[in-house]
């Protein structure tokens, strides 16, 4: 969401500025309904992207669970995981957030991706951490799977 915070503070700069520029302040009226728009689109979204989407990893699996009022739960056995892929645009890597995507074997849904995740790369970590400590404690090696 970096991308609409600095979106919405440049408008929020050009419409002050429009109302500055205004002979005698005539749009000074419109500013505080305006501001309050633009800034309280990108907080609800804000708001429910953190209701809707929770992880929880275990030593043996990571949960996912979206949705409010109608969820989806998706468990993914540690030992499925493929590859652990973390993306960043350059204003992610300023405040170390990002997306991760799982690539499993699992047959259902083999990708899963999880978005907005801050601190981005200590998740990936431990998530990866999590996944070689499993494998090696069943006994399974990244070569032979």
């Amino acid at each position: 969401m970096i991308g609409t915070w600095l979106t919405v503070a440049v408008l929020s700069f050009l419409l002050w500025t429009l109302v500055q520029a205004a002979p005698d302040h005539e749009l000074a009226i419109f500013l505080v309904p305006a501001l309050a728009a633009l800034w309280g689109l990108p907080l609800l979204q804000l708001g429910y992207d953190k209701l809707v989407s929770h992880h929880r990893l275990t030593t043996q699996r990571l949960t996912h669970r979206h949705g409010i009022l109608q969820q989806q739960i998706r468990r993914l056995e540690l030992i499925d995981i493929d590859d652990v892929t973390v993306r960043q645009s350059i204003l992610q890597r300023l405040v170390n957030a990002g997306t991760i995507e799982l690539q499993s074997s699992d047959v259902t849904d083999p990708l899963l991706v999880m978005h907005g995740v801050a601190p981005v790369r200590e998740v990936s970590l431990m998530i990866d951490d999590a996944r070689r400590a499993e494998r090696q404690r069943r006994g399974l090696y990244i070569e032979s799977v």
